[in-house]
């Protein structure tokens, strides 16, 4: 059997659609000269030993059509370019978020990397990238919204392999009789960084395609940047994606499935339901909690209903403790921050310019000259958070994730593009800041009540009393309640260019399965009582 797709194309791709199910379920090229040779080098193909691939997908999410997916290899004289796109739509709530991804990879015969671009819309504005491999590092070009800058990053660390590289090794280890096929790689879709992909299984069994019954090779794929999330890959006789089935979040998560199919088939219009994936991700806490915006400390029981509990960070005013495999605790006092690691302090991406926290628009200059620049610099944080909350006039559900250049023309959005302008916004004046992603205890949202839905909001690198420290800022926020301790961070994000959207993808690992307890939550004392101390509401 002759196999040659072995580089776990479908279920990477499935992980770019989970972070943008992650992003929209929250509440509110000039040819370079090739660098010189890796160290995994591949042998130099003649252009007829190459074969052209042409394949479409339609996508499925939650047991609905969401869109389709076209994947293409294209071969000259001297060069192998692998083209992806996605198009696919989203509900969230009453509105639908329709989203396209686009990316292109082009590497020589024998597996050096020339290029790759990438083009996301899931605003009004597209995100493009260019990225130039060259011989010391990578030449990135970004382009939104009529603005363009150009940067470097350094040259990608340890062995990789480009997509077309990829897929014959793939097929040269299967070949060899190989059970357990590791290759490391790169995908526009999702960053830079090289992500590792484990394949095993190899199995033959019956696969359905378009109603008929086909001989298939059952395979199961792991990445290296999604540990415990598994994907089924069933491939036919020539080694080509028949199906790709990812499920986020273990057996009772939400499942991705693309089956390849005719060019007519996916491309045409669904005509059905869209997939919804805000209000269907929302969590139902075993009790309500009162006053919400007023609590001052939380704690809580998570817990998930199958497999194991992600690692949630310590962080701002969060502290995780383990239980057991599926459990933990969790205690949140929004007036408490934790100490930064010396690696945070130190770590230059968090005062970096990116494509999503872009630093050289002049209208984020003028739009932090406003604030004082005189003010220390909590005072400075606190400041932007209530500008950001004020500036996004048009707050509503239509945005999958914009970067600060889009909101800053559009002043529209929801929690994501609050979180994102306001860290863009923090580092502009010299504050390091990320974005947390995680949950927001709401009594009612988009037709729920006494729910927690998923949420992004920034976090700023502070000095409080001596130590640099945390500082958890929700911009989505009146004055009256910055912030409270029903915040529960799941991950945290630097908004980089090299991992792209990858740090989401703990958030997708919890959807559709995680449980929360309440166990106690404390709130400030009532002004109106004159009470002293504080409030408590325990389980």
């Amino acid at each position: 059997m002759q196999v040659c797709r072995l580089n776990g194309r479908i279920s990477r791709h499935a992980f770019a659609v989970a972070a943008c199910v992650v992003s929209c379920a929250g509440a509110t090229f000039a040819i370079a000269e090739p660098p010189p040779a890796m160290k995994q080098v591949m042998p130099e193909l003649a252009p007829e030993q190459i074969k052209d691939t042409d394949a479409w997908y339609v996508v499925e999410l939650m047991g609905q059509r969401a869109g389709y997916m076209h994947s293409k290899r294209t071969h000259a004289a001297d060069n192998i370019t692998s083209e992806t796109k996605m198009v696919f739509e989203l509900g969230r709530g009453e509105r639908k978020v329709r989203i396209s991804m686009e990316s292109e990879f082009v590497e020589t015969l024998d597996g050096k990397p020339i290029r790759m671009k990438s083009r996301q819309m899931q605003g009004q504005a597209p995100l493009e990238q260019d990225y130039v491999f060259r011989e010391k590092d990578i030449e990135v070009t970004t382009r939104q919204a009529g603005q363009t800058s150009t940067s470097t990053m350094p040259a990608i660390e340890g062995d990789w392999l480009p997509p077309g590289a990829a897929e014959r090794e793939g097929e040269r280890r299967f070949k060899a009789g190989e059970t357990k096929i590791t290759i490391r790689t790169i995908d526009p879709m999702i960053g830079v960084t090289p992500v590792e992909m484990t394949r095993t299984g190899f199995t033959p069994t019956k696969l359905t395609i378009d109603g008929k019954q086909v001989d298939a090779l059952e395979t199961t794929v792991e990445q290296s940047f999604a540990p415990g999330i598994g994907s089924k890959e069933w491939l036919d006789s020539e080694g080509e994606l028949l199906r790709g089935e990812t499920t986020l979040g273990g057996a009772g998560g939400m499942k991705i499935i693309m089956t390849r199919t005719t060019r007519e088939k996916a491309s045409k219009s669904g005509g059905g339901a869209t997939p919804e994936i805000m209000v269907s991700t929302f969590v139902k806490p075993d009790k309500a909690i009162k006053n919400a915006r007023q609590s001052t400390a939380a704690e809580f029981t998570l817990s998930v209903k199958d497999g194991e509990l992600p690692e949630l960070p310590d962080t701002g005013t969060q502290d995780f403790t383990r239980v057991d495999a599926g459990s933990a605790k969790l205690v949140i006092r929004s007036k408490s921050f934790a100490a930064a690691s010396a690696e945070d302090i130190a770590n230059p991406v968090y005062t970096a310019s990116s494509a999503l926290a872009k630093l050289d628009d002049t209208r984020l200059a003028a739009f932090v000259g406003r604030v004082d620049a005189d003010l220390a610099a909590a005072d400075k944080a606190e400041a932007l958070r209530r500008q950001v909350n004020a500036f996004i006039a048009d707050k509503n559900l239509g945005t999958g994730l914009g970067s600060s250049t889009e909101v800053l023309r559009t002043k529209e959005g929801d929690c994501t593009e609050h979180g994102v302008l306001l860290c863009a916004a923090l580092r502009k004046v010299g504050i390091p800041a990320r974005v947390a992603t995680g949950l927001i205890y709401a009594d009612a949202f988009a037709g729920g009540k006494d729910i927690f839905g998923y949420h992004m909001w920034a976090q700023a690198l502070l000095e409080v009393d001596g130590e640099k420290r945390w500082v958890d800022l929700d911009a989505t926020l009146p004055d009256a309640t910055p912030y409270d301790a029903t915040h529960i961070a799941v991950a945290t994000s630097d908004l980089s260019d090299e991992t792209g959207t990858l740090s989401l993808l703990n958030v997708a690992s919890v959807m559709g399965r995680l449980q929360i307890s309440v166990v106690n939550v404390e709130h400030a004392a009532s002004q109106k009582s004159g009470k002293q101390g504080s409030d408590k509401e325990s389980k």
